[in-house]
């Protein structure tokens, strides 16, 4: 974990992958739990305040703010409700669209049971609207994570989407591309040809960019991980 910003307010972090975004059901560690500790350690101050305003899957890194007083963590609430707070994605896919630049447009109904979305037409219950913009390229030498683990032969093979993410859906990046027949490299969930892959492989998908205002000074602010 990283900490680019820190104040009264918030505090914006680097979640690593492999790490849950918020307080979970399990005993391993998360955003919140370490977050509270740093804080802590810092401060001396007993049980700071933390709270989660957005998610990111447990196996994605990206750039997360957190509130450090409800006031803070309400106003960041509302801005990515009315969809002031933009959040930017890159994902390796497996193969190209028909488009090199468009917009996802899908309904998409969540089983939370089995932790899986999907799309389907609309009508059915609980169907929720997901938008994304996208632009696409062949994987060059430099894109995506520094040190992200890839095959130089996979590299030829992978292309890379910027995206700006105007919904936010339970696995939405995942599912969208998928189903616009172009999975996410290493998603075992929603990528066919790996649902008998029994080694993990790293997800294709990061937070890159977070753009928000400041809850308290009205400041706009941007933090990037690369």
């Amino acid at each position: 974990m990283e900490i680019y910003y820190e104040d009264e307010s918030i505090v914006v972090v680097r979640k690593p992958a492999g790490i849950d975004s918020q307080t979970g059901r399990t005993f391993a560690p998360d955003m919140v739990s370490l977050l509270k500790r740093e804080l802590f350690l810092r401060s001396g101050k007993t049980d700071p305040y933390v709270a989660a305003v957005h998610r990111l899957d447990r196996n994605v890194e990206g750039v997360m703010v957190y509130g450090k007083t409800p006031q803070a963590a309400a106003n960041l609430s509302s801005q990515i409700r009315s969809r002031e707070m933009r959040k930017q994605y890159q994902a390796l896919l497996t193969g190209p669209l028909h488009q090199t630049k468009g917009t996802l447009t899908d309904w998409i109904v969540t089983d939370p049971k089995k932790n899986v979305s999907a799309v389907v037409s609309g009508r059915e219950p609980g169907a929720k609207k997901a938008v994304l913009h996208y632009e696409i390229h062949p994987m060059r030498e430099g894109d995506f994570l520094p040190g992200f683990p890839l095959e130089e032969e996979e590299r030829l093979r992978l292309w890379v989407a910027d995206i700006d993410l105007v919904t936010g859906r339970h696995h939405q990046i995942r599912v969208q591309f998928a189903n616009a027949g172009a999975p996410l490299y290493g998603d075992c969930k929603y990528n066919p040809s790996l649902a008998e892959k029994r080694e993990p492989v790293r997800l294709g998908l990061c937070a890159r960019a977070l753009t928000f205002r400041h809850p308290a000074s009205g400041r706009t602010m941007r933090f990037s991980l690369f």
